[in-house]
């Protein structure tokens, strides 16, 4: 596992050029990442979605399906309405539930964070700006982890379909996570999609294995003559010089007739 120095700023975007670290390329295979215990995917449920918004329940699931943490936040402000008619949780839901302070919850949470080789998320982007802004709003300095937006990989393979975690699920004929619309559930959802893709890709190249390389050298002699094909012989040098002698001959033959 590569471990990272926590750091008092933002997290940032996983990058290719990070040297010995278990990154997503460009080519998006997703296997590159899949079975393995540092690469970590994380949801969120929140207050809402505006610039003032906290999170009040986050998951981390590893890519070998192992739940990794898990949490619920006691916020400052209010929970909207229509966050809760999607997770249903309310400040006394969250009460009755356990949920604590979110500094205890970070305690926590960023080490785990900072200690994996890339965080994976659905809409990776929405969920690294809550978790900044709940920081920011307990003053608590940020732990500096790489993210990977799987959502943005989805997009480029799937252009022409929906492109919600929910669509995800249904596109791919996987088993949505349980509880539905929590950040556990939302984990387990992730990760069945990046099976599924996984599995897609694989079966596809079975499939359509490489082609052999094709033959490079040119044959050493010409191709013989196909059957039945009438070619141009080559000319004898002796039919050529006896040719000459033939018509030297009849020309010094008409030559003493003149005389």
């Amino acid at each position: 596992m590569v471990h990272i120095t926590v750091e008092t700023r933002q997290p940032r975007r996983a990058r290719d050029d990070d040297p010995g670290e278990l990154l997503l390329h460009q080519a998006r295979d997703w296997r590159d990442v899949m079975g393995c215990s540092d690469a970590l995917i994380l949801d969120t449920e929140t207050t809402g979605l505006d610039g003032r918004a906290e999170v009040i329940e986050v998951a981390v699931v590893d890519t070998t399906g192992a739940l990794r943490f898990e949490a619920l936040s006691l916020p400052v402000g209010r929970i909207s309405r229509d966050a809760s008619d999607v997770h249903g949780l309310t400040k006394r839901v969250l009460k009755e539930e356990g949920a604590r302070p979110w500094p205890e919850v970070w305690a926590e949470l960023a080490p785990l964070l900072s200690g994996a080789a890339v965080v994976l998320g659905w809409n990776a982007e929405f969920d690294m700006r809550l978790l900044w802004q709940t920081n920011e709003r307990h003053g608590l300095p940020d732990s500096d982890f790489r993210f990977y937006d799987l959502l943005e990989d989805y997009r480029s393979m799937r252009p022409r379909a929906r492109h919600s975690l929910q669509a995800a699920v249904k596109q791919e004929r996987v088993t949505a996570g349980r509880p539905a619309h929590r950040a556990k559930g939302d984990c387990l959802s992730v990760l069945a999609v990046m099976q599924a893709i996984c599995d897609a890709r694989q079966r596809a190249e079975s499939c359509h294995p490489a082609s052999p390389a094709p033959q490079d050298a040119a044959p050493a002699h010409p191709a013989a003559p196909r059957p039945g094909h009438k070619g141009k012989a080559p000319v004898s040098p002796w039919v050529v010089i006896l040719a000459l002698l033939a018509v030297l001959s009849l020309a010094f033959g008409i030559g003493l007739r003149l005389l």
